[in-house]
This record gives structure tokens, C-alpha cells and sequence, in this order.
């Protein structure tokens, strides 16, 4: 079968769309990531992403067939962020008390962001009626984050620095005593922490983490 004129540009559109580079697909995330915390998730539109992109709603399409699943993208990215920043100051990997310390720094600074919260407002929101966009979120979000705790923690366990019966809820304990009231404060418009605070909360964390868990040959000394 012959190709028409217009089955041959919309070929050539696709392959254009597919060569973007993850530099310019990390902007379009960026991009995406301010219009949905201005406008919420009924109100953001593709167009007006590809507006401030210079880009055409094509260019969006490509990558992101929904609104649903470029929300999605949109956490996934700032949490690979997240990984990428974890790998760097953890290795080589510094004591436990430290480790935890930089990860609870990372955390707090991304998870609590002002795009990170207004994103999260929209999620909650939009979760009953898309039930799937929830699960999503979660699982490419904080998930992830828990799960790279978690595998932290494991090799720590078989070093025989920690000891700990269930590293998964252990995990999810301490990451929720870095951002759980803070999070919920901010999602309610309440506020956020002052850096003080944020410092004084990481290290009470740490320190009674540590306490539970370490071992006699778990050196916490820059926990402090």
C-alpha cells in the first residue's frame, strides 16, 4: 500500500518526537510540573505546557499519551532526581549516622518541595476518581524512595552494623519521621519547617534510629 502525503509527515513527526533528548524531555517535565501546581490536575492544560515549552501538544503526545500518565512522569523524574543525588553523596558510602543524615536531608528537600506539595495536592485529590493514578503515583514516588532505603539498610544488616527484623517498615518509620507532619502541614497550607527545625527533626531521627538498630560495630559518630 502507497503511503499518502500525510501518512508520510505524520511518519516523519513521530520519528522527530522520538529523538527528543532527555535533556529536552526533563524541560517538558519541568514545564508540566508548574502548570499542574498552578492549575491543579482538571485545569492544566497540554496546551499551555507546550506554550511555554516552545513546543507543539504533538510533542507532548508522544511522550505522554494522558494527562494521567505525564503527572506521573512528572514525580518519577524529580524522584530519579532524588536517586542520582543519593548515589553521588553516598559513595563512597560514609558511616551509617551520615548516610542517614544526607538521605533524610535529600529527602526533605525535594519531597517538601513547593512543586513536589502543590503535585501532591492534586494526586490526593484526583485519586478517588482515578484510582489507578494513585497506585501509580505511589509506587514510582515514594515507593522508590523506601525501596532504596531499604536495600541501604539490607547490605548494612549483612555487615552486621544494624539489626533490624523488618527493614521495609523500619524504613517507611523513618522516613515518615522526616516528612510525615511536615508534609501533611505543608499540603495544608500550614507551612514548612524552618531550617533549624528541619536540622533539629533529621537529627532526632538519625539518633533514635541508630538507637534502636546499630549494632557495637555500627560507628555513629557523625550522627551527631
Amino acid at each position: 500500500m502507497t503511503n499518502t502525503p500525510k501518512a508520510q509527515t505524520d511518519h516523519k513527526r513521530t520519528r522527530s518526537y522520538s529523538r527528543i533528548s532527555g535533556e529536552r524531555v526533563n524541560e517538558l517535565l519541568k514545564i508540566a510540573a508548574q502548570v499542574f501546581a498552578e492549575r491543579g490536575f482538571d485545569g492544566a492544560s497540554i496546551n499551555e505546557m507546550a506554550k511555554r515549552a516552545n513546543a507543539s501538544k504533538g510533542t507532548y503526545y508522544s511522550r505522554f499519551p494522558s494527562k494521567e500518565e505525564l503527572l506521573v512522569a512528572v514525580v518519577k523524574q524529580r524522584i530519579e532526581e532524588v536517586e542520582g543525588g543519593l548515589d553521588k553523596t553516598m559513595n563512597p558510602e560514609p558511616d551509617i549516622g551520615k548516610a542517614l543524615t544526607i538521605f533524610a536531608e535529600e529527602i526533605f528537600t525535594v519531597i517538601l518541595s513547593e512543586t513536589m506539595i502543590a503535585n501532591y495536592r492534586v494526586v490526593t485529590l484526583e485519586a478517588q476518581r482515578f484510582p489507578q493514578l494513585g497506585k501509580i503515583y505511589y509506587e514510582k514516588g515514594v515507593k522508590k524512595i523506601v525501596d532504596f532505603l531499604v536495600e541501604y539498610l539490607v547490605r548494612k544488616m549483612k555487615e552486621g552494623k544494624l539489626n533490624i527484623v523488618d527493614p521495609k517498615i523500619s524504613a517507611e518509620v523513618f522516613i515518615d519521621g522526616i516528612i510525615g507532619t511536615p508534609r501533611l502541614k505543608a499540603t495544608l497550607g500550614i507551612g514548612l519547617p524552618t531550617p533549624e527545625e528541619q536540622s533539629q527533626r533529621i537529627a532526632i531521627a538519625v539518633q533514635s534510629f541508630l538507637a534502636a538498630y546499630g549494632t557495637s560495630s555500627c560507628d555513629s559518630t557523625s550522627s551527631s
